[in-house]
């Protein structure tokens, strides 16, 4: 993969089982996360709904 620019925002979902015994229906989580890369690793900031 090569970098192109150094800080870019990534914008997504993740789901989980819900805990609701009666629902087998996943529960989704948007997210936002702003992220800076140097070489080999990053650092940022990461947001969801839940949080």
């Amino acid at each position: 993969m090569k970098i192109v620019d150094h800080k870019q925002t990534w914008e997504g979902f993740f789901t989980y089982p819900s805990d609701d015994d009666y629902s087998d229906q996943d529960l989704e989580v948007t997210l936002k996360m702003e992220l800076i890369f140097n070489e080999n690793s990053f650092t940022g900031t990461s947001r969801d709904s839940e949080s």
